[in-house]
């Protein structure tokens, strides 16, 4: 499996990382002491400390535990499917804040690149409770990184802590994260 990313970013100017960049020490399969280290700030929408069921399971864990458990088995590159379901009128802020400075910032730091935007309204739900509600994903991002541990750093560096804050809760109604692997055919 290679490990490096060949694919164009969807922004002018945007890197193709033949090198990922180099991750700091507790940030790995070997050692991960900076993910054990990591305490999220309570008002963020999304953090490594956030617990959620495992698919077909009764059973929580924490973004960070899955990372841990996850980033030992699988060193290879991931994808990050984001559903995207907005505010009335909020698309846009999105888009030209938290998208614009993960395409600035966060990607090149984290090795992340964005490299497919679709759109199209569905009116399925990843919460079964909604069965009764309007709940509707408006877009989708299909995100790359390196390696779990890069996307984990990722949700660890200050400018995205800003960006979480700044953008997601002004803008987003929902917007789970489906992690998937690549399989070379």
């Amino acid at each position: 499996m290679p490990s490096f990313h060949q694919g164009g970013g969807l922004y002018p100017g945007q890197a193709n990382y033949l090198s990922p960049p180099e991750l700091p020490k507790g940030w790995n399969a070997s050692d991960s002491s900076g993910l054990d280290a990591y305490v999220a700030p309570g008002d963020l929408s999304f953090s490594l400390d956030l617990t959620s069921h495992l698919r077909g399971s009764d059973k929580q864990t924490s973004v960070k535990q899955f990372v841990r458990d996850f980033g030992t088995s699988h060193t290879g590159p991931i994808l990050m499917l984001n559903l995207l379901s907005f505010l009335d009128g909020k698309r846009s802020v999105y888009f030209e804040g938290y998208v614009g400075g993960f395409a600035k910032t966060l990607g090149p730091l984290s090795g992340g690149d964005a490299i497919q935007f679709g759109w199209g309204v569905t009116e399925w739900s990843s919460q079964t409770e909604e069965k009764d509600k309007d709940s509707k994903w408006e877009d989708i991002a299909l995100v790359w990184y390196p390696s779990i541990w890069h996307f984990a750093k990722m949700i660890d560096e200050p400018e995205y802590i800003r960006l979480d804050r700044e953008f997601k809760p002004s803008s987003l109604k929902d917007n789970p994260l489906l992690r998937c692997t690549e399989i070379l055919l």
